[in-house]
């Protein structure tokens, strides 16, 4: 029995919160409000798809999107820059911790 897997990107908001796949033309979600008390606008509906519709995106090929914020934080480590820096002069500790930081959370977003 084969995995589930979710509507192929790229997605789009259609306007309203209803989110389409432009891949294969189908309805994936409508973003909507709920009743009662903690209800959201309408306007609030709208950015909460586009910002579904841009994380999904955003994710596309990335066989673990959980991994996309340990990926950020790898490559935000401070020591980053200077590491890459000094590593393009000749190698050192914190440009070889740094680089098996961010080898590490691109494998894990590979699914590697």
């Amino acid at each position: 029995m084969s995995e589930t897997k979710h509507t192929p990107e790229p997605w789009v908001n259609k306007g309203a919160g209803n989110i389409r796949s432009t891949a294969t033309d189908q309805g994936i979600a409508l973003v909507g409000t709920t009743w009662g008390d903690g209800a959201v606008s309408h306007n609030q509906n709208i950015v909460n798809a586009e910002r579904i519709v841009a994380c999904v995106n955003g994710c596309a090929g990335i066989a673990d999107p959980s991994a996309v914020k340990a990926m950020y934080e790898a490559l935000n480590d401070p020591c980053m820059m200077p590491a890459l820096e000094a590593w393009a002069k000749g190698k050192n500790a914190n440009a070889v911790r740094c680089l098996e930081n961010a080898r590490a959370a691109l494998a894990q977003a590979e699914g590697r």
